[in-house]
């Protein structure tokens, strides 16, 4: 599941909430203060080809954004 917005931005906050609040979560097996001092977002935020800006839905986040399934067809791969 992706998380969509209309506007970068948009995106760009919401994750960054999203990053924030799972880095207090801290379960167990993410206790490492290496990893937290090389992970800088919960997910890579990315442009559809329709316009639309997405990141994967954190399960520690909110799920108030509009949320759908990936679709291949979202993004350019190779070039193609």
């Amino acid at each position: 599941m992706y998380n969509v917005f209309d506007t970068e931005q948009e995106a760009i906050n919401a994750q960054q909430h999203d990053f924030t609040v799972w880095k207090t979560v801290k379960t167990p097996i993410f206790n490492n203060q290496a990893y937290w001092e090389s992970t800088t977002a919960w997910s890579e935020v990315r442009q559809r080809q329709d316009g639309k800006w997405v990141y994967h839905v954190c399960p520690w986040g909110l799920q108030t954004h509009t949320q759908e399934s990936y679709d291949t067809t979202w993004f350019v791969i190779n070039g193609e």
